[in-house]
């Protein structure tokens, strides 16, 4: 399987190029179909943002609950 490494600051940055890219695309173009375009790019973003928010929570909180079971382990 190919790697395909992204620095982290291209990663990170990634659904903030999407919204800023479909509100350049709202506010310059003036036809409907690049209303539509630049609103779906905006939802892609904020929709990635999402899912990237959620998954850490998740994440943090699988690794909370091992930190706790392990505490008590010790004891």
């Amino acid at each position: 399987m190919v790697d395909f490494y992204k620095p982290v600051w291209l990663y990170e940055s990634l659904p903030y190029g999407y919204v800023a890219a479909g509100a350049i695309t709202i506010a310059v173009l003036q036809h409907p179909i690049s209303l539509f375009s630049g609103c779906l790019l905006m939802m892609a973003g904020a929709i990635v943002f999402k899912m990237r928010m959620g998954e850490r929570r998740d994440l943090r909180v699988r690794l909370g609950d091992r930190r706790d079971a392990g505490v008590d382990r010790q004891e």
